[in-house]
Order: structure tokens, then C-alpha cells, then sequence
């Protein structure tokens, strides 16, 4: 199927998109196969490098392919199914992928940690921490694709003012705020059902799975700055890491 083009008339990466999954839902490439080259698919759509993998990302974003060095891209959906892809190699990843949302602050307040709270954040029990409850959205999407809790030192309150309309994750905005660096984050996944509660705000079915995705993050000091814990329905999220082997 041709694509031409004219001119200042260049197909955008929305337009690329949408072809495929058409062609995908047409029978063209069924689930299961392999799409053509980048070189081919390139050639098909008169498109840049750049603008094919911007919409190749965009559809692995919306679940529709995979991608796997020295194999191809494999159509794994006819439907787009909008998830959020977490990523965990490096910081700077963690705030592409940050990038592709957007928070809505529910509530804020200092909290007394518990004896739970307490060994969550590995601090003494009594400690007192500033709680952010968030609800987390992919850009131009109605339902939540999770929730995001944060617990910060509380010197770093004057994050929740500032929340609504920050574009990328919350580190580096009290990174911008107080000049304190991220230096190490340990991360911890899980599974958990939903409790009723937090179900109803998620528009999801209580006690069904969820991803618990539990981040610890430091300063260069070893001073834990944040904890977030993030809580996502199945279906609405999926995890992606690229782990190069070492020569043996």
C-alpha cells in the first residue's frame, strides 16, 4: 500500500501510526508477524529515521508491537491498548518514561511514620514526612493507568505547589527546587491486588492484580530523598529493560 506524499505535505508521526494500525486491523500484517525493515517501512512512508521511530515508539507504548534486536518488530495486537511502559536501566530513562505522563495530585499532607510506614522508609517510627497522593495519567487519556504515592523529607513540601503541570519525574523537580541530586535508586516489583478503595479511584475491579513498583531514592550522601510507590491495574502497565551481556 503506497503513501505518497508531496511537497510540505510529509506524513506526521500520527499519521504513520494510524496507517499501521490500520494496516495491522486490515489483516496486512497479522498478529504474530513481522513488520517490514525500517529501511522498507521508511521508503513505504516517505518518513525520516527520526519520524518512523518516533511512531514505532508510540505503538509500543500502545502495546501494538515489540521490538527485538537482531529479530524484528513482531505485531503483537490488532487493538491499541494505552499502558505504561516503565523503564529501568538508567535514571535518564526513568525520566523519558515519566515524560509520557502526567500527575494529578488527590491530597498532601505531613504523616507521622508508623511502624509499617517506618520500615518502608527505613526511618524511625514517629518520623514525621511529607505524603503526596497522585494519581498517574498517560497524556490525553481519561482513566488512570495507576497511582503514585510519595513520601519526601519535608523540607521538600513546597514540591506539592508546584506538581500541576511538571513535565517529567518528581526528583528532578526537587532537584530544581532545592539543588539536592539524585544519586542511586533502589527499586523493588511486586505483585498485589487492589484494595476496594483505591480500586474505585483507578476504575478497577477490587482485589484484582496490580504492579507495585517501589522505588527508594538517595542523595550522594546515602540520605534517602523520596519514596515512591506506584500501583498500577493489570493491563495498564508493562515493564521494558535492555540488559547488554558482558563478554564471557
Amino acid at each position: 500500500m503506497a503513501h505518497p506524499t508531496s511537497a510540505g505535505a510529509a506524513l506526521s508521526i500520527q499519521d504513520i501510526v494510524d496507517a499501521i494500525v490500520r494496516e495491522i486491523d486490515e489483516g496486512r500484517y497479522p498478529v504474530g508477524s513481522l513488520l517490514p525493515s525500517e529501511a522498507q517501512l521508511q521508503a513505504q512512508f516517505g518518513a525520516t529515521r527520526y519520524r518512523l521511530r518516533e511512531a514505532m515508539s508510540a505503538l509500543r507504548k500502545l502495546g501494538v508491537i515489540d521490538s527485538r534486536a537482531g529479530i524484528g518488530t513482531h505485531v503483537l495486537a490488532r487493538n491499541p491498548t494505552p499502558f505504561f511502559v516503565h523503564s529501568q536501566q538508567t535514571l535518564e530513562s526513568i525520566m523519558e518514561a515519566a515524560r509520557t505522563t502526567q500527575l494529578k495530585l488527590e491530597r498532601a499532607g505531613l504523616v507521622a511514620a508508623d511502624e509499617q510506614l517506618a520500615g518502608l522508609l527505613q526511618a524511625a517510627p514517629g518520623s514525621q514526612w511529607f505524603f503526596l497522593d497522585t494519581l498517574r495519567y498517560l497524556r490525553g487519556e481519561a482513566r488512570p493507568t495507576g497511582a503514585l504515592w510519595l513520601y519526601m523529607r519535608p523540607e521538600f513540601a513546597g514540591v506539592a505547589e508546584r506538581l500541576e503541570g511538571w513535565n517529567g519525574p518528581v526528583f528532578k523537580l526537587i532537584e530544581r527546587l532545592y539543588g539536592v541530586g539524585i544519586a542511586v535508586v533502589e527499586q523493588e516489583i511486586d505483585a498485589a491486588p487492589l484494595e476496594s478503595r483505591l480500586a474505585e479511584r483507578l476504575d478497577a475491579a477490587p482485589g484484582s492484580p496490580c504492579l507495585q513498583v517501589t522505588r527508594h531514592w538517595f542523595d550522594a550522601a546515602g540520605k534517602l530523598v523520596q519514596c515512591s510507590v506506584g500501583l498500577y491495574p493489570q493491563g495498564r502497565s508493562r515493564y521494558r529493560s535492555r540488559l547488554p551481556l558482558a563478554s564471557l
